[in-house]
């Protein structure tokens, strides 16, 4: 005969295995751009985003760890790679430009050469230029 379910022993089970993962969790202590799977389980954004459209994927300048995580620029530099990163506004971020439009994506694919490196552009512009902004962009990306 199989024993009866019981609710109080399923729930206790749930906040025991919630607990365990916690504590694993806080012990390992992952890097965000690792938790966000950007840049390895899914390819990196190719800009920044933005929060203009208050759209459900958009984040704000004050959360730069998140918008670095999410974005090209974070994944490992390939040992014949050169980065050349693109400042600016809405200019260079491609306001109202798809994704392959954008300066940095012609460039890349061009594939130039550099002393026997190719040359790889990243958009790190961002809308509404301040020059707050851009130190605090130019900080995290040096």
């Amino acid at each position: 005969m199989k024993p009866a379910i019981s609710p109080l022993r399923i729930l206790v089970k749930a906040v025991c295995l919630f607990v365990i993962v916690n504590i694993v969790y806080a012990l390992i202590d992952p890097q965000g751009s690792i938790v966000f799977g950007y840049n390895a389980l899914f390819p990196g954004r190719t800009r920044l985003p933005f929060v203009g459209g208050g759209g459900p994927f958009s984040v704000a300048i004050d959360d730069v760890d998140a918008m670095f995580a999410s974005h090209a620029i974070s994944a490992p530099k390939e040992a014949n790679e050169f980065r050349v990163v693109l400042l600016g506004d809405s200019s260079i971020w491609g306001e109202g430009l798809g994704a392959y439009e954008m300066i940095s994506e012609q460039w890349n694919g061009l594939d130039v050469p550099c002393g026997g490196k190719v040359i790889r552009a990243y958009n790190l512009g961002y809308p509404h230029l301040t020059s707050v902004n851009e130190l605090v962009i130019v900080n995290k990306a040096m």
